[in-house]
């Protein structure tokens, strides 16, 4: 009688256990990866795509990032501007900290925080760097394990060459290759 209970105990903690590893986090994270980036644990990512600010700023964002276990990361972000506002330019630098969250497999939301130099270049006058705050918002299609679609909307804040703040908001899309 006791070994039946014994036998009973011990199947219903193997199904338990099963289940917890069938329904875990991790497993299901792996599922969007490839064979490589199971084995490494990360994912890297790059991206290439288009920024517009609220003050008419634009140019060509270019990033890269990687992501542990494809949920946390750091990314570094930089705006490179493609011509001159009223004669002027901003350069921006920004490195973050993002957290890849996907409801579902053909989603992914990312809330990012980060810190960086924005460079305000004037025409004629001497360049002005000032490193500043900036956080953001990404949500990105999946179209594959390796591509993915990206809009992203971005709020930060720099000082100019007369040291008075600036606010910049603004948006970015393009494509994200992941490996």
């Amino acid at each position: 009688m006791i070994a039946f209970f014994k036998i009973r105990f011990f199947l219903i903690f193997i199904v338990f256990c099963t289940s917890l590893h069938a329904f875990s986090p991790n497993n299901n994270a792996d599922n969007n990866m490839t064979h490589a980036q199971q084995l490494w644990g990360r994912k890297f990512q790059a991206s290439l795509g288009y920024s517009y600010f609220s003050n008419k700023f634009q140019g060509v964002n270019i990033g890269y990032g990687v992501w542990d276990r494809n949920k946390v990361g750091i990314l570094a972000d930089i705006v490179y501007p493609t011509k001159y506002v009223d004669g002027k330019r901003v350069f921006l630098v920004s490195f973050f900290f993002v957290y890849d969250w996907s409801p579902i497999s053909m989603l992914s939301i990312m809330p990012k925080i980060g810190y960086g130099p924005r460079v305000y270049e004037v025409r004629g006058v001497n360049s002005k760097i000032s490193w500043e705050p900036i956080v953001g918002l990404d949500i990105m299609f999946n179209i594959n394990s390796f591509i993915r679609l990206y809009a992203s909307y971005g709020w930060t804040m720099f000082l100019d060459y007369n040291k008075n703040k600036n606010y910049l908001n603004g948006f970015s899309a393009g494509l994200r290759i992941s490996y």
